[in-house]
């Protein structure tokens, strides 16, 4: 009899081993967005997760992809403990100014995250249609703009560019669907929206379109952009783009909440990032054209790595 219980023992260790390897839920973005589509060809290159299903062992992709309005949103769910995500891709500067509130409201949101990797670069683009008369930053005064909704990075970027620039124009919360849609009827004068050129959501053909779109290269004004680096959108990034646009790009990361992981997800979570930095040169001939802008080496003083 003890001989039995032994053995039903060690069998249920087993079982919940097995059971153990389940996977890393991501939040990415829409699912047009490039960030969702870098976790689907990050998937591809993962190793899938034998997991049981009641006795039935069954095959998962590695990561868990959950498509989402944003980069806000994002981080309001990787730090809430209720929700099951450990991990979310989003913008450098959402996070940094999250930190900036911890240290206004003396909360403590951001002190269990930690940067698994670094993604892509992503280019600001301020899109209007042509007859506008958006020349700039500074023609935008007066003007009704598109900002993005609370859930979105464009929001927190859109805003911090209005407040340091200091040019007064109209904010309207939209998504960047509603914006593209607002833009055709004259309901708003331009919109921000930040990604990795080419963004699906521009990719138009201009001669399936009603209106012709266009981009404006962004100047420093009163030295916004001190802490973004200068980017150009060739204007072999869009059929309907004319010219080179001059513009200002940040860092994409992957985001993980420490105070979520049991010690099996900081394994998996170091192979994602080992396998992902091994195919990098395949990423970028075979994945998202973001891929091409990715970041290899990452400053530990701008936020910490995870060891």
């Amino acid at each position: 009899m003890k001989n039995i219980k032994f053995y039903l023992l060690i069998i249920i260790g087993f079982l919940s081993t097995l059971n153990s390897q389940s996977q890393i839920q991501v939040l990415t973005g829409i699912e047009n967005g490039s960030y969702f589509q870098q976790a689907l060809d990050m998937n591809k290159l993962l190793p899938q997760q034998n997991k049981l299903n009641g006795t039935d062992s069954i095959m998962l992709d590695f990561l868990d992809i959950r498509s989402s309005a944003g980069s806000n949103i994002n981080f309001d769910l990787l730090v809430d403990e209720q929700h099951p995500a450990k991990a979310a891709m989003m913008q450098i500067d959402v996070l940094l100014l999250k930190r900036t509130e911890d240290l206004i409201h003396e909360t403590h949101l951001t002190e269990d995250l930690l940067i698994l990797m670094p993604l892509c670069m992503e280019e600001i683009h301020l899109v209007s249609k042509e007859g506008n008369n958006i020349t700039g930053i500074e023609s935008l005064e007066g003007k009704t703009v598109g900002i993005g909704t609370r859930s979105e990075g464009s929001y927190s970027t859109a805003l911090r560019i209005q407040n340091s620039s200091k040019i007064p124009w109209i904010n309207k919360n939209l998504s960047s669907q509603e914006a593209l849609k607002y833009l055709l009827l004259d309901r708003i004068d331009a919109f921000f929206i930040l990604g990795s050129a080419p963004l699906k959501l521009l990719n138009i053909n201009p001669l399936a379109s009603p209106m012709t779109l266009q981009l404006t290269s962004l100047e420093n004004v009163n030295h916004w952009a001190d802490s973004y680096q200068a980017a150009v959108i060739s204007k072999e990034k869009y059929l309907w783009l004319k010219t080179d646009i001059q513009t200002f790009s940040l860092s994409s990361v992957v985001v993980i909440n420490k105070s979520k992981l049991s010690d099996q997800d900081l394994e998996d979570l170091k192979v994602w990032r080992s396998i992902t930095i091994e195919n990098l040169e395949k990423l970028k001939t075979e994945g998202h054209q973001s891929w091409e802008t990715v970041i290899e080496e990452w400053d530990s003083d701008i936020w910490p790595l995870l060891e």
